[in-house]
């Protein structure tokens, strides 16, 4: 397809999404907020708010995993490349243009078509709107559990392959790694509880604004280890393959914020009648 074409493929603009979304730069996994401002069956337009507490700089080229959970004329956009960048004075944010570079199916039977009548709310094989929360919940913090067991089981292993003398390696150990896991044990520990509130909730749709703090989960579901630093520190590929392994999982847990997200959305403007369930 080319560029005319692509300008005068059908588009959606997403603006009543408020509350940012997670992404990952696949190079280095690192994952950042996002506002979607435009769909369309081959590209996606966000931007990157100044506010945004967990914000990177994109540049063109980048390899962006966007988790959407949005449906749009058949098409799941998972991942994009950034083909044009720029800053946005009106919406004090670095406007950037993905071209669709991976499409998949969506990860869990929670998505959100977009069309031109609105956003439209789907939950295949979940009889209610609670049950459908429960379990994104749930899977986030079994996730988050399979990254910190997945983390632990590599801290022997990274003794064997560290250039650090064995003298050394044990301080290395807990002001790097023993750190790290503590981090990941409190978030597992923390969403657990919040999991047990929203089981005691009678009506966890419609009570999720004072169930579930945004901002404070995604403080837990975002990744406590640097890739790039723990590979400075053990260079080995075969500890590369098992980082980018928990990195894969991190994805997957986006994925599930980001439902969530559209979810908690979805519950705050119920009544209008762009969006609907």
């Amino acid at each position: 397809m080319d560029l005319l074409e692509k300008r005068h493929e059908p588009r959606m603009t997403l603006d009543a999404i408020l509350l940012p979304f997670l992404g990952c730069r696949e190079d280095d996994h690192v994952s950042f907020q996002y506002l979607p401002l435009e769909l369309s069956t081959n590209g996606y337009r966000i931007a990157v708010p100044r506010w945004a507490v967990s914000r990177e700089r994109l540049q063109v080229n980048d390899l962006i995993t966007v988790n959407s959970p949005f449906r749009f004329q058949g098409h799941t956009f998972y991942q994009g490349r950034v083909i044009w960048t720029g800053w946005d004075e009106a919406l004090v944010s670095q406007v950037s243009g993905l071209s669709l570079a991976q499409e998949m199916p969506p990860t869990y039977p929670v998505y959100f078509t977009a069309q031109d009548t609105g956003i439209t709310f789907n939950q295949e094989q979940f009889a209610a709107v609670d049950n459908c929360i429960l379990e994104l919940f749930k899977d986030i913090f079994l996730l988050k559990r399979g990254v910190s067991i997945y983390f632990k089981h590599l801290i022997p292993y990274f003794s064997r392959v560290t250039r650090y003398s064995t003298k050394d390696y044990p301080y290395l150990k807990d002001m790097l790694l023993s750190d790290i896991q503590k981090n990941i044990t409190e978030h597992v520990d923390n969403l657990s509880e919040i999991f047990t509130k929203i089981q005691s909730s009678q009506n966890p749709y419609q009570n999720i604004a004072n169930l579930i703090d945004l901002e404070y989960l995604r403080s837990l579901v975002e990744s406590e280890i640097s890739l790039d630093l723990l590979l400075i520190t053990f260079e080995s590929e075969t500890a590369k393959q098992y980082l980018t392994a928990i990195k894969e999982l991190e994805n997957k847990l986006y994925a599930n914020y980001n439902n969530l997200t559209m979810t908690y959305i979805s519950s705050l403007l119920i009544s209008n009648t762009g969006l609907s369930s």
